[in-house]
């Protein structure tokens, strides 16, 4: 089972960053946030969201993260969820292709 939840997480990453893809024009730019660790509340740790580093290798290859467009203090922000803590970080992704006729 553990095989098959891995296998389905990667298709659905793979399928995020080919979704944003189609529909960001060739110099377009998109917002996005996304939870990075979540607090164990009894624990008092951080621990890396499930699927996040394959995540950031999957949008990587595809574009270029921006973190000058959002003010440096909106960057970062943790918010109350499932009973824990999120950090949630927010950034700007540029599609790597050039426009046509641009080299």
């Amino acid at each position: 089972m553990d095989e098959f939840r891995t296998s389905l997480l990667d298709d659905q990453i793979q399928r995020l960053g080919e979704e944003i893809d189609r529909i960001l024009a060739p110099s377009g730019r998109c917002y996005l946030s996304t939870e990075m660790f979540h607090g164990h509340p009894e624990q008092r740790q951080w621990i890396t969201v499930e699927g996040l580093p394959k995540m950031l290798e999957v949008l990587g290859r595809r574009f270029a993260f921006n973190f000058d467009l959002i003010p440096e203090a909106e960057t970062l922000s943790r918010c109350a969820v499932r009973g824990g803590s999120a950090l949630v970080c927010s950034f700007v992704l540029e599609s790597k292709k050039k426009p046509a006729g641009e080299r």
